[in-house]
């Protein structure tokens, strides 16, 4: 019986696999991520930095505060903070 890997592929790797499979993010293209602080978003936001370099992705952040918790203002700064100097909130 072969052993059984303990994790599947990471979640950049599968992002990544995604991005290149069904073309929905071409190398060297500009992305606008919208960014409520909420933990999918913060994850995607995450995701498309660590990919950024390496695909010479520019990446500008929109904060959306849609008013449902109040502490998500803050934390949707800090993510786009988090991408560093280029981002724009």
């Amino acid at each position: 019986r072969p052993a059984r890997r303990a994790h599947g592929p990471s979640l950049v790797s599968r992002v990544a696999r995604t991005l290149d499979e069904r073309e929905l993010v071409p190398n060297g293209c500009t992305v606008l991520v919208a960014c409520s602080g909420g933990p999918d978003s913060v994850a995607l936001l995450d995701v498309l930095a660590r990919l950024a370099e390496e695909r010479g992705l520019a990446l500008h952040v929109a904060s959306v505060d849609h008013g449902l918790r109040p502490e998500a203002r803050d934390e949707a700064l800090g993510g786009a903070e988090s991408v560093g100097p280029g981002s724009r909130k």
